[in-house]
């Protein structure tokens, strides 16, 4: 073939190669996610339905967060995907100030800063107890069981501050995935960690006197 032959198929499939690419584009560019008052109303019904359930169906060694959180998972699970997309977007919008309104009430009922400091001796037994803490979650979680720096983050947060600041945490860096699994770790320590706390404080108070 002659050489404007040759350039003129080089032309065609570079055209034809962008036209793909422009459709590819177009075709998998997400769709943008709005909050609306519909969704906003629907989110918080929702909520207050879950949470009225979960006050009267929780047992009495659970409590109503761990309860409220299994049946806001199993809702989540089940529920079809186009509504799950119509509620997300105001569910977050929810759930966001619902947080920063618990965050600011905490550090309230906390004090001043300077309290912290008023208590040398259990100020330093604290940073020990952390330093040793975190220690251990990274020796365990980065060489025996491989796990991100992200993951361990959302561990340490959810074993130190709960199920609401490791929610926070998550959502705050963008970690979407890692959202439920750290509320979900957190209402277990609650769940379990204060009776296995409450016993070890038992049996070492009988050891000691």
């Amino acid at each position: 073939p002659s050489a404007s032959d040759a350039s003129s198929d080089w032309r065609e499939r570079r055209e034809r190669n962008r036209k793909e690419d422009v459709f590819v584009s177009t075709t998998t560019a997400p769709v943008s996610e709005s909050v609306t008052v519909g969704g906003l109303i629907v989110a918080t019904a929702v909520s207050c339905g879950v949470l009225t359930v979960a006050t009267r169906v929780a047992p009495a060694g659970l409590g109503v967060l761990p309860t409220a959180t299994l049946i806001t998972v199993t809702l989540a699970t089940a529920t079809p995907p186009a509504v799950s997309r119509f509620l997300k977007p105001s569910g977050d919008a929810v759930g966001a100030c619902l947080l920063f309104a618990f965050f600011a009430t905490a550090g309230a009922a906390g004090g001043a800063v300077s309290r912290a400091f008023s208590h040398p001796a259990l100020f330093a037994y604290l940073g020990a107890l952390y330093a040793v803490h975190l220690l251990g979650v990274f020796a365990i979680g980065k060489k025996l069981l491989r796990l991100s720096t992200r993951e361990l983050l959302v561990a340490s947060n959810a074993n130190v501050g709960g199920p609401a600041t490791a929610g926070a945490l998550a959502a705050g860096k963008n970690w979407t995935e890692l959202v439920v699994p750290g509320m979900l770790v957190g209402n277990l320590g609650n769940a379990l960690g204060t009776f296995v706390g409450l016993g070890m404080a038992k049996a070492f108070y009988h050891l000691c006197w």
